[in-house]
């Protein structure tokens, strides 16, 4: 005989009182199977991590039973087939909890989860600085004040185009190779 460690999740439509039916069912499989059954959690019902079979919540039991291993695969089968039970895992257990202790790893990750809330008070949300961009932004470049153009001159389109930027200076592939040449003769 070896020790595994079954969880299984009945229906979630179904009331604590069927789930534990459903529980009770499950174990008299185990029983005719030629296994025990060591200890049982029922976990409660909680949300799934996505929708199976329709179904968004769980009746969660975990079970830590004996077991001829040749016989594993047959208990899972009949689980499976079982009216209320959803999803089944059996591993193989190395090191079997002692009792309560997953009760108290299970509130002791609720109550992480809790203590990990953090709020902002408003005010301190309104006295918050956005954060400085982390590259420096180019200072826009201011336009010449224009005087006022006489009368005359109102209607021409030179006043209206912007001055043009000096074209910045390309450098040819022939100066980058005299370049690289230079340094390299110094080094």
């Amino acid at each position: 005989m070896k020790t595994y460690e079954l969880l299984f999740i009945v229906d979630g439509g179904k009331t604590e009182a069927e789930a534990t039916a459903v529980t009770d069912e499950a174990g008299a499989k185990l029983l005719a199977l030629g296994g025990k059954a060591k200890e049982q959690n029922a976990l409660g019902r909680k949300r799934l991590a996505y929708p199976i079979a329709g179904q968004d919540h769980g009746w969660y039991v975990l079970l830590h039973l004996e077991i001829d291993p040749a016989k594993t695969n047959d208990l899972v089968r009949q689980l499976n087939v079982l009216s209320g039970v959803v999803r089944t895992v059996l591993v193989a257990a190395e090191e079997v909890p002692k009792p309560g202790e997953i009760v108290q790893i299970a509130t002791a990750v609720e109550e992480s989860k809790e203590t990990a809330k953090v709020t902002v008070p408003e005010a301190l949300r309104k006295t918050a600085k956005a954060p400085a961009p982390s590259v420096a932004a180019e200072p826009k470049e201011k336009k010449p004040a224009v005087a006022a153009a006489p009368a005359e001159d109102a209607g021409k389109d030179e006043d209206k185009k912007p001055a043009k930027k000096p074209a910045a200076k390309k450098t040819s592939v022939k100066d980058l190779d005299a370049a690289l040449a230079e340094q390299l003769k110094d080094s």
